[in-house]
């Protein structure tokens, strides 16, 4: 199933204020020693080896761990390859070509066939990636990074908040609320409504005569 472009674009500007950690084989799981202990023995090898795992364990324990594409996981619905993410993408072009204003997919490598890193473009700018096991969760300006291919995926639903995504079409409304009791006695409403204020929550008390 689908997901909204401010899911999504929430989803990752919350692994990068939590500080996630990259973890060679997780998908966005909470760090634990017997999530750790399950991914050294199905990926662990002469890079990712025993050691990696308990240093990953100590850095993170309690947090969200992930590698690059199991970042995606969440949001997607499932588990592939940077690789296999660029393929399955319905829309897909050089970096240069990239429609700025619009979330989407960003990747790495040495060709089209040689995909090995993606990370979330935001449309304002700015990618969030699982980095590397040595800088994890990082946010950045897509400019100058490395990036050199976009994919559109067929997961993210555009339709919500139009096919074009500007960072400030993607920030909740806001309203100024005021809280009045009786404490506050007789409120010059007009005054408040000048102040900036456009709603009030007003707090009875209810007393029982006995």
């Amino acid at each position: 199933m689908s997901k909204s472009v401010t899911e999504i674009l929430a989803y990752f500007e919350s692994l990068y204020k939590n500080k996630a950690i990259y973890l060679w084989g997780a998908n966005a799981e909470i760090i634990t020693p017997s999530l750790c202990d399950k991914l050294y023995k199905t990926y662990g090898n002469s890079t990712y080896n025993k050691t990696y795992y308990d240093n990953k364990l100590k850095e993170g324990l309690g947090r969200i761990g992930a590698d690059c594409s199991g970042a995606l996981f969440p949001v997607s619905g499932f588990d592939t390859t940077a690789q296999n993410y660029y393929s399955k993408c319905y829309e897909k072009g050089i970096i240069s070509s990239l429609p700025r204003n619009k979330a989407c997919l960003v990747f790495k490598g040495s060709s089209t066939s040689a995909i090995n890193h993606v990370g979330f473009y935001c449309g304002n700018g700015h990618v969030i990636e699982m980095k590397s096991s040595k800088d994890n969760c990082v946010k950045a300006t897509l400019d100058g990074n490395g990036w050199k291919w976009y994919g559109i995926p067929t997961w993210i639903d555009y339709s919500s908040t139009g096919i074009s995504n500007t960072s400030s079409s993607l920030t909740a409304p806001t309203s100024k609320c005021i809280d009045v009791s009786s404490y506050q006695g007789n409120v010059d409403w007009k005054k408040v409504k000048s102040a900036g204020m456009n709603k009030a929550i007003l707090k009875i008390i209810r007393k029982d005569l006995t």
